[in-house]
């Protein structure tokens, strides 16, 4: 079993045929797409498989003291990760220990299984807490690592879920709403992206329908050969859509996962996205986060805004 600080669960991985876990709504997983690390890599792995969000790539690390970790680049309310094995038949993974922390430096463990490791989703709750790094470590000298999933879940308000959008035009069935549709899958053909026509300047936007401040935007690119259209592109925010001010550039081209933070929250009702780039405009999610105290099931708050 796994020992943790709270309620352990363990539940069934449900994926699509293209092994991609779906969303869990309600909760943000923000370790996708993530710069991450790892002791050592065998047989062409990366680290990166690990939050890549499909659960067929793999990571293994095979060397003494093994380790790998998530950088989420900013702090998190979280309290629950979600961490699954590569495979039943070998049984890897042995004295597993998952720390979190603001720092490398100062990690707190915050669960332990005698393991291994196997291809079932092991689910680890705790109070919510203050974390920028996820560290999993083999406690055993000689101890593998082999991960094909981590998901780092962090209570926090993602405000455009669903909301009203426009965009400039419209390339095909691509429409603006497809941006905030929490199908963000990097592909384009499943069906989850916005696509502008080709234009000297195009632009997307949401409606927040009330003013939030604005902590964190994320955004998640189309993963192949045109993910290269997604350049100079500037974030625009404010009350309505007459007195957006700039916040943000991006001269690109944007990676699959690229985001922006403001540590102080600015208010507003309208994210607007503008390229001038001469191309085609398209993105596969744009994430909206707020940073205001908000109300757990449980009852307890959050530290955010406080």
């Amino acid at each position: 079993m796994i020992v943790s600080v709270g309620l352990l669960v363990i539940v069934a991985v449900t994926t699509t045929d293209a092994g991609y876990v779906p969303y869990n709504l309600g909760k943000i997983n923000v370790a996708v797409y993530k710069p991450v690390n790892q002791s050592s890599t065998i047989w062409d792995s990366d680290p990166s498989f690990v939050v890549d969000r499909n659960t067929q790539t793999c990571s293994y690390a095979h060397e003494a003291h093994n380790w790998w970790y998530v950088d989420l680049e900013a702090d998190y309310p979280v309290g629950e990760i979600n961490v699954l094995g590569c495979c039943d038949s070998h049984k890897r993974g042995y004295n597993i220990s998952v720390n979190i922390g603001l720092s490398l430096d100062n990690l707190t463990e915050v669960a332990f299984w005698p393991g291994p490791i196997g291809k079932t989703e092991q689910t680890i709750n705790f109070p919510n807490t203050k974390t920028r790094y996820v560290k999993i470590v083999s406690k055993k000298y000689y101890g593998s690592i082999d991960l094909c999933d981590v998901k780092v879940m962090a209570y926090i308000e993602h405000i455009s879920y669903y909301k009203p959008t426009n965009q400039s035009s419209q390339y095909g069935g691509y429409a603006s709403y497809k941006g905030v549709d929490q199908l963000d899958y990097p592909v384009f053909y499943s069906g989850g992206c916005f696509q502008t026509l080709k234009a000297e300047t195009n632009w997307w936007y949401v409606d927040l329908e009330a003013i939030y401040p604005v902590w964190q935007i994320q955004v998640i690119n189309r993963d192949d050969s045109f993910a290269d259209r997604a350049k100079n592109i500037t974030v625009m925010m404010g009350d309505s859509l007459d007195t957006l001010t700039q916040q943000a550039y991006w001269a690109g081209p944007l990676g699959v996962y690229t985001h922006v933070t403001f540590p102080d929250a600015i208010p507003a009702r309208y994210v607007k996205l503008v390229q001038r780039a001469n191309d085609y405009f398209h993105l596969c999610e744009v994430r909206v986060l707020t940073n205001r105290v908000i109300t757990l099931v449980d009852g307890s708050k959050t530290w955010y805004g406080e």
